[in-house]
């Protein structure tokens, strides 16, 4: 599912709160099993790659991710 998540060079992408290098664990997070480990997630990734209406490099850089989840059945929040 994350397949090229560990290539991306996320610390040298940005999001509103600074370097994305927390974004795969976001990415993981919102996969997680435990539903209060994904509401978190999706809180943080929410905030920090699309603050207020804003994109960053990092918001284009999770779309293939994302969308790979949205895909899933169990990630169906």
């Amino acid at each position: 599912m994350f397949r090229g998540i560990d290539e991306v060079d996320w610390a040298s992408l940005r999001h509103a709160y600074g370097s994305a290098e927390d974004v795969p664990g976001l990415l993981r997070g919102l996969a997680s099993a435990d539903p209060a480990e994904q509401e978190t997630a999706l809180d943080r990734m929410y905030g920090a790659v699309h603050h207020q209406g804003g994109v960053y490099d990092s918001t284009l850089a999770c779309v293939p991710f994302l969308l790979a989840l949205a895909v899933r059945e169990e990630v169906r929040d």
